[in-house]
């Protein structure tokens, strides 16, 4: 039993890369007398690494035309989180890619020409959180946002659109991707 527990610590101490920001909490030595207070809280925190690894994923990339970025959504559902990672060139920050994309148009392809009128920018998005970020495994020039898909921009059967800002951006991503967890069709 002790080997064992000392194994399944070192596999906590490794998983740990998982969530970097969360770390390990600090487990109960194994008792010999009550060895399920000892596996118990262990397993558990294992099991709860586990799930919270994003299974697998695929990118579809936005076709640009000049400052227009579009995709199919492989997804028919009203309403979806979709997660977007925009490709910035080697030394912007994740600031940049933040700036870029909040002076986007995001929305539906039928929608553009009104919300380019109104100046408004469409579909709600934000940066997706540090731990989140990790289960994707994207390299150090993507950073990833989630766009709201639902409302009145949004039409799944519609390609979606992220036009670029016009000025104001310092600089601006070379590839936006989609990701698509596996299993789903590719339309």
């Amino acid at each position: 039993p002790l080997a064992l527990h000392g194994s399944l610590l070192g596999l906590a101490g490794a998983w740990a890369a998982l969530d970097p920001l969360a770390g390990v909490p600090a487990f109960e030595a194994l008792d010999f007398l009550d060895l399920r207070r000892g596996y118990e809280p262990l397993l558990d925190w294992l099991e709860r690494a586990i799930e919270s690894i994003r299974a697998g994923y695929r990118c579809l990339p936005f076709e640009q035309e000049e400052q227009v970025f579009s995709v199919r959504l492989p997804d028919p559902a009203p309403r979806q989180r979709l997660v977007v990672g925009l490709r910035m060139p080697a030394g912007a920050g994740e600031q940049a890619a933040a700036d870029w994309l909040e002076r986007a148009i995001v929305a539906s392809d039928p929608h553009l020409p009104l919300l380019a009128r109104q100046r408004m920018s469409g579909l709600p998005r934000q940066p997706m959180n540090r731990q989140e970020q990790v289960a994707y495994s994207v390299g150090d020039d993507t950073r990833l946002f989630v766009v709201q898909g639902a409302g009145d921009w949004f039409d799944a059967g519609q390609p979606l659109r992220i036009v670029a800002p016009v000025s104001g951006v310092a600089s601006s991503p070379w590839q936006i991707v989609l990701f698509v967890a596996d299993g789903s069709d590719n339309t």
